[in-house]
């Protein structure tokens, strides 16, 4: 999605197609992601979001993760796949604190949350 593309709501949020919605779920980085923060209420650190995510597509342990993987997947989070949901208005980043969470308030949290439940991250319809 092209910056000067999105089409904003009165109240502010994102409006996006199913087409856009669906390019977005694609990386099953970004499914992961969004599947590890419709599991709890709160925030996460981008660190421990890295940390997880490297761990499931090594299909390993946290903590047997090597620092330069998590490190390759932290990177790719913070500069790519955060930045694009966050402009879709499907979660938020506070770049200070790097605190990710789901923008509940979205009007795509529905159907987001619903995609990435059912079956996990791997398992997504289109």
């Amino acid at each position: 999605m092209q910056p000067n593309d999105d089409k904003h709501t009165d109240t502010g949020s994102v409006e996006l197609s199913k087409k856009e919605l669906l390019r977005l779920l694609a990386h099953p980085r970004r499914r992961y992601i969004l599947h590890r923060l419709n599991q709890t209420d709160h925030p996460f650190e981008l660190q421990t979001l890295a940390r997880t995510t490297a761990a499931w597509e090594a299909d390993m342990s946290p903590e047997t993760v090597s620092a330069e993987f998590i490190e390759r997947v932290r990177m790719s989070l913070y500069h790519k796949h955060i930045p694009k949901l966050a402009a879709a208005g499907i979660l938020i980043f506070d770049e200070r604190s790097e605190m990710v969470t789901l923008d509940t308030s979205s009007s795509h949290f529905e159907v987001v949350a619903e995609a990435v439940a059912d079956g996990g991250p791997d398992d997504i319809s289109e």
